[in-house]
């Protein structure tokens, strides 16, 4: 699973997007690249999709929301 980091949308219509992964070496990365940049290109505005994933920040717990974590019952 990939988590939304930063997205950017330069005047060119170039997409940035960067994922942080929930597990380092994740199997199916580059399925999710493909299954992001096919979503974001339905947008007119976006010409072309650069997807990244990034290594920091790590991924937590602690990045999630109260709602988040009451909704999945981890704590």
């Amino acid at each position: 699973m990939g988590f939304v980091e930063t997205i950017d949308l330069d005047e060119n219509g170039i997409c940035l997007i960067e994922l942080i992964l929930e597990i380092l070496g994740c199997p199916i990365t580059g399925q999710l690249a493909r299954m992001v940049k096919d979503a974001v290109m339905k947008v007119p505005e976006v010409k072309n999709v650069d997807v990244e994933f990034i290594t920091h920040p790590r991924w937590t717990r602690d990045r999630m929301s109260t709602a988040a974590k009451l909704t999945l019952g981890v704590s």
